[in-house]
C-alpha cells in the first residue's frame, strides 16, 4: 500500500460490520461440527498452489491434535517419502534417540502445524479487510480461511497433509471462558482433551474433584498462581482462611482500595508445618477472584506484604477499577 492510499480510519459503515465478522469467526473457532473433508482438502491444495508448490498427493485424517502431533512426528521418520515438511513455504508465503529427546521432537511438531479452526482469531481480522476494505494483498489467505471452517489442526508435508478433526465437546462459562467443573472443557473423539476452570487450564484433579474432596496438599505443592487462584475459588476462600490464623486486615485502613480489596494477612504456618508462613488474602477488583499468595516471612503488615509483592517498591493504589 502506498502512502497516498494509506487508510487512516474505518468508515462508519465499515465499523458497523466488525461485530458481524467477530461473531462469524467466534462461531468458526468454537465449532464442534464434523469436518467437511472434501472442502478441507481442496482448500489445502489451493494453499499449496498459492505458495507455488505442487499439491499434496496423500491426505491423512486423524482424530485430535495429539494424534496429529504424533502422526506428524512419525511421518518425518519415513525415509524419502514424506521427510520434508513444507510448513515454512506454505505458512510464510500465505500467512534417533529415545526418551526425552524423542518427546522433545514430538513437541516441536506443535509449532510446525496450522491450527485450522483455531486460527480464527487472526483470519477473521484479515477477512474483514479483504472484503470490507478491499485489500487484495489478503487474497492469498483465502484458502486458509476456508480451511479454518472445515478442519482442525493440520500439518503440511511435501507429498502429504495430516488433518485432524474438530473437538466433539466444548464448554464455556457465562463469561465465555473455557470452563467445565467435573469433566473436560474441550474433548476430541479419541478421548484427548484439556481441563479448564474459568479460562485457566488446570490439572485433571482440580477440575474433576468435588469441592468437598479437594486436598489442601494440592495447593501447597502448586506453583502456578492462576491454578492456585482456581483452587481457592473452588475450595472456598472462607474455608481456606479457616486453616490459618489472621494476623491483620484492612478493615480500618485509611486507603480505600486496601479496604475494597479486603486485604488480610494470614499465617498458614501450621498447614505448611513451619513456625510462620504469612499469606496475603485479597480480592481482584477487576475479576472478583480471590487470591491467596505466600509472602516473605519478614512480612508482619499488609504494607509489608504489598511491598514484597512489588519487589521492594512502595506502591500506592489509586483509582483502581
Amino acid at each position: 500500500m502506498t502512502e497516498k492510499n494509506k487508510i487512516e480510519k474505518l468508515t462508519p459503515q465499515q465499523e458497523s460490520k466488525l461485530i458481524e465478522y467477530r461473531d462469524k469467526w467466534l462461531k468458526i473457532g468454537l465449532s464442534t461440527d464434523k469436518c467437511d473433508k472434501e472442502k478441507a482438502e481442496l482448500a489445502v491444495i489451493d494453499s499449496y498452489k498459492s505458495a507455488g508448490l505442487n499439491p499434496p498427493k496423500i491426505f491423512i485424517w486423524l482424530r485430535s491434535p495429539l494424534e496429529g502431533v504424533l502422526g506428524s512426528f512419525f511421518l518425518t521418520k519415513l525415509p524419502n517419502l514424506f521427510r520434508t515438511q513444507v510448513r515454512t513455504q506454505v505458512w510464510d508465503q500465505v500467512g534417533d534417540q529415545v526418551g526425552d529427546q524423542v518427546w522433545a521432537q514430538v513437541g516441536e511438531q506443535v509449532n510446525k502445524s496450522g491450527y485450522g479452526l483455531h486460527d480464527a482469531n487472526w483470519l477473521g481480522f484479515y477477512e474483514f479487510f479483504k472484503n470490507e476494505v478491499i485489500l487484495n494483498c489478503t487474497n492469498r489467505l483465502e484458502p486458509l480461511m476456508r480451511l479454518a471452517e472445515h478442519s482442525g489442526w493440520w500439518w503440511p508435508f511435501e507429498n502429504a497433509v495430516i488433518f485432524t478433526e474438530k473437538p466433539i465437546k466444548l464448554f464455556r462459562n457465562d463469561r465465555n471462558q473455557l470452563h467445565a467443573n467435573g469433566y473436560k472443557a474441550i474433548e476430541y473423539s479419541d478421548g484427548f482433551g484439556i481441563w479448564a476452570l474459568n479460562g485457566v487450564r488446570v490439572p485433571q484433579y482440580l477440575a474433576e474433584t468435588s469441592e468437598g474432596e479437594l486436598d489442601i496438599e494440592f495447593f501447597k505443592k502448586e506453583s502456578n498462581a492462576d491454578i492456585k487462584a482456581e483452587f481457592i475459588r473452588k475450595y472456598g476462600i472462607d474455608r481456606m482462611q479457616s486453616l490459618g490464623n489472621k494476623i491483620c486486615d484492612a478493615k480500618g485502613h485509611s486507603n480505600e482500595w486496601f479496604r475494597a480489596s479486603e486485604y488480610e494477612l494470614i499465617d498458614m504456618g501450621k498447614i505448611f508445618e513451619v513456625s510462620y508462613a504469612p499469606h496475603l488474602r485479597m480480592k481482584n477488583l477487576t475479576t472478583g477472584i480471590w487470591h491467596f499468595e505466600a509472602v516473605s516471612p519478614e512480612c508482619r503488615t499488609i504494607e509489608d506484604a504489598l511491598k514484597f509483592r512489588a519487589n521492594g517498591r512502595n506502591i500506592q493504589l489509586k483509582g483502581v477499577k
